[in-house]
């Protein structure tokens, strides 16, 4: 590309940013998260009201509409939780979207995918620590496939109870079959970026 000499002396000014290089958000992962109040989405799977088999064989349980479940969080802590975790991302969370718990049974997994269309975030709290073994040493994992430029950046997080997961929703993830019985609890959220 060729710039006249107008457009040459604006690109050395402070703040411009012809392409939005500056301001655009990559798809990002963070993944070094502890929730210790994790225990109390341990009651969904027994007051629910839905659940579905997933492809995967994972279950879904939820509440109605994929609502909050604000009566095992009626100060919505673990909301809070997710927006201190974002805070140093240029992005502000607007909107809970959904939520959901999901049981594995040994063997189910969950099939790569991503949560589009939107903008949001999506949360992933580990209720329960995978089991893996020399055969299956991913086991139970969450892998995240994120892309950058001209590039997949893999992850492999080791479901580990209390454990937390947040990701830009165009990241595609799923989960190695299990050889235990595991729990995960979900949310997405609408953000913006700022």
């Amino acid at each position: 590309m060729k710039l006249n000499s107008e457009q040459e002396n604006a690109i050395l000014e402070e703040g411009y940013d012809p392409f939005g290089i500056k301001n655009r958000l990559e798809t990002w992962v963070i993944d070094d998260l502890h929730y210790p109040e994790y225990r109390r989405f341990e009651d969904l799977f027994n007051n629910y009201h839905g659940s579905h088999k997933d492809y995967g064989n994972g279950y879904l349980y939820y509440k109605n509409d994929m609502q909050y479940p604000e009566d095992l969080d009626k100060e919505k802590h673990y909301h809070e939780f997710i927006k201190k975790c974002c805070e140093t991302l240029p992005i502000k969370i607007t909107n809970f979207k959904k939520a959901w718990g999901v049981h594995y049974k040994p063997g189910a997994y969950s099939g790569l995918h991503s949560h589009v269309p939107g903008q949001q975030l999506t949360a992933v709290l580990f209720l329960t620590t995978a089991i893996y073994s020399k055969e299956y040493p991913l086991a139970g994992n969450l892998v995240t496939l994120q892309p950058t430029n001209h590039e997949i950046n893999y992850i492999a997080t080791p479901a580990i109870q209390g454990n937390v997961v947040i990701m830009d929703g165009r990241v595609y993830h799923g989960t190695y079959p299990t050889i235990n019985e595991r729990k995960v609890f979900v949310c997405d959220f609408d953000y913006e970026k700022i």
